[in-house]
């Protein structure tokens, strides 16, 4: 993965979604890791609403960070020219949060498998990080009129 706390963007051409691919898939149920993050994460959500002990603790610090970390990145590879242009780096950020832990949570209940949320994951992510043209093979002449 291409993506660590307080490290610079570098693009990652690897596969959909550039570095961001990972950091989605890890939320989606994919492998037993994935699936714990997701139960020990929506467990501690649930109760940080629920138990009057944990109202006050800094839950959504870690997510917060996340976020600025995530956007950061996003602008990055958008000023690299890595991403479809026009897009909003907060907003997709956020966009991509939800989506991930959305997914992975219709995993754990049954509701879609692994495949199916890593599709749509990728799909979302090929519209952020859409591949990049390929060059044609004649130097970009087919179709054009000899001059002579």
């Amino acid at each position: 993965m291409m993506l660590r706390r307080g490290g610079a963007y570098r693009p990652d051409r690897s596969g959909p979604g550039g570095p961001f691919g990972p950091f989605g898939l890890s939320g989606c149920g994919h492998d037993e890791e994935g699936r714990t993050f997701h139960l020990v994460y929506t467990e501690c959500a649930v109760l940080s609403v629920t138990d009057p002990a944990l109202a006050g603790q800094p839950f959504l610090a870690a997510p917060n960070e996340m976020e600025a970390f995530l956007a950061g990145q996003l602008t990055a590879a958008q000023q690299a020219g890595d991403t479809a242009p026009g897009l909003d780096a907060r907003q997709e950020t956020v966009v991509l949060l939800a989506l991930s832990a959305g997914l992975g949570l219709s995993v754990l209940l049954g509701q879609r498998s692994a495949d199916d949320a890593t599709a749509v994951l990728r799909y979302h992510l090929g519209r952020l990080f859409p591949a990049p043209a390929a060059a044609p093979q004649d130097g970009g002449l087919a179709g054009r009129r000899k001059v002579e």
